[in-house]
């Protein structure tokens, strides 16, 4: 018997059947969540895997359902939540950490703007194009929950499911939100959370790959445990173990989710596609940012996040794109007229310096367009370049090895041992090494004969150049000290 009153279903190619509340149901059918329908999840890997025309709506009800699956998994949740919520006068504590929690999770990408993530790259690779101090999509979201007029409206019956709840809830406020809800946010963000094990399958799912995991066996893998620090607490965190001999699950949840990044997300047209639509969509905002005052720049950015969808983003910055050779990359990107990848330096192709050179400026994500600037003025040329780092597996994990005795114990009071991931699998230990020697430099330009040569050196120099900028700067900050990176 569920413990949420559900009073229909949405039918999920991934999760089949999701079953869903009437709070749920308002919420899907508001105009501000219908917008995520027209916000394709993968930017423009349609281009070449026919499938991936899902959207953030559908990934954004499956993060809910696979909340709701692990949540309500917790040992001895629901004793805590009714017990400690009823001293504030909250009746059915746990039926309300379960459906807070859930639309948490539904409203998790609600400020995401069109094309996802190739979007937001546009806003890190070029700082002065944000009018703020740090991106991030999840800003917009956590505002808009707060502001929407109509989430306002489908919550205001409720008391702990608020809008101001939620909106802190995702943003690691937590300080004022009921404990039994408060213990949950790793669930929402971590290293194996809702929202990845949701977006690895539907992915891998909606572009005709195999995935070898799916949520039974998820579930199947890992108990979650309430800890108490002191007798007199109320709750203190949960504590995720994983089972031993269910280790081979979160090996096949990694290797899906290195899958998803080596053969859709590196495809080559796909990449190229996507640094096209972020080229238009710098080229667009640039000129809006030199037209616009500050506070109709702000209002425009804000609309992105909160109203445009991909199309409209397409018929914005496709509309002034005739005299101009980047602004009109997003209407060839569409009609699959793509570029060529002229040149692609892998890591096997630079000396072990050189390696670390990539993978410190990689991370400075913002010095990627200087870069691209100095290469086209040395080599006059109007290249695209791609700087490809590949994130690492998730490096630790949790193991219970008298797993069925502790478990069966009221409270789990004792550490388990923390193990560093791949010590304990050469899956994820060949995944790991796999992760940093797939990363590479790939260049992109129109069909003709290049010196290939001298724009590799050009490369190569550059790196070296920027390198020593990047040092320069961290010497300042004193985070180098001679020739050591303080960490």
């Amino acid at each position: 018997m569920s413990d949420l009153d559900f009073i229909d279903y949405i039918y999920d190619p991934v999760w089949k059947n999701i079953p869903i509340t009437q709070l749920e149901k308002d919420i899907i059918e508001s105009d501000i969540f219908r917008r995520l329908k027209n916000i394709r999840q993968m930017s423009l890997a349609s281009i070449s895997f026919s499938g991936a025309n899902h959207t953030r709506f559908e990934h954004s009800i499956g993060t809910m359902h696979v909340a709701y699956l692990i949540a309500s998994k917790i040992k001895k949740l629901k004793e805590n939540a009714n017990l400690i919520l009823a001293k504030s006068g909250v009746v059915n504590g746990y039926k309300k950490t379960l459906q807070f929690i859930r639309i948490a999770a539904l409203l998790h990408d609600l400020g995401h703007p069109p094309f996802s993530h190739a979007i937001e790259w546009v806003f890190e690779r070029n700082p002065k194009l944000y009018p703020g101090k740090k991106y991030s999509h999840d800003n917009y979201t956590q505002e808009l929950i707060i502001r929407n007029n109509e989430l306002k409206q489908i919550l205001s019956g409720e008391e702990i499911i608020s809008p101001k709840n939620i909106s802190n809830f995702l943003a690691n406020k937590l300080v004022k939100i009921p404990k039994p809800i408060a213990i949950l946010y790793p669930l929402l963000n971590g290293d194996l959370d809702f929202d990845k094990v949701d977006y690895i399958i539907r992915d891998n799912y909606h572009c005709g790959l195999p995935v070898n995991v799916d949520i039974h066996s998820i579930m199947d893998s890992f108990e979650i445990k309430l800890q108490k620090k002191k007798e007199d607490e109320d709750l203190a965190n949960i504590d995720i173990m994983f089972k031993p001999e269910k280790l081979f699950v979160v090996e096949n949840l990694l290797l899906s989710r290195k899958q998803l990044i080596t053969i859709i997300q590196q495809e080559t047209k796909n990449r190229i596609a996507n640094q096209m639509l972020m080229a238009s969509t710098q080229n667009f905002l640039r000129k809006k940012k030199e037209l616009l005052n500050e506070t109709d720049y702000r209002r425009l950015i804000r609309d992105l996040h909160e109203k445009w969808t991909d199309f409209d983003l397409v018929s914005n910055v496709t509309k002034d794109s005739a005299n101009d050779i980047q602004a009109n990359y997003l209407n060839r990107a569409i009609k699959g007229n793509l570029l060529q990848e002229i040149v692609k330096i892998e890591m096997f192709d630079l000396e072990p310096k050189e390696r670390l050179e990539f993978y410190l400026f990689a991370s400075y994500k913002y010095k990627k367009l200087i870069f691209e600037r100095k290469i086209n003025k040395k080599l006059n040329e109007n290249f695209l370049i791609d700087f490809i780092y590949v994130k690492p597996p998730p490096l630790t994990i949790k193991l219970i090895y008298d797993f069925e005795e502790r478990v069966a114990s009221d409270e789990y009071k004792s550490q388990p041992v923390t193990f560093a991931l791949h010590s304990k699998s050469n899956i994820v230990n060949g995944i790991l090494i796999d992760s940093f020697d797939s990363s590479f430099i790939a260049v992109y330009g129109e069909e003709k004969k290049y010196d290939r040569k001298k724009i590799i050196e050009t490369l190569r120099y550059e790196l070296q150049i920027q390198n020593l900028e990047i040092r320069r700067e961290l010497v300042q900050k004193k985070r180098i000290i001679g020739e050591d990176l303080v960490l």
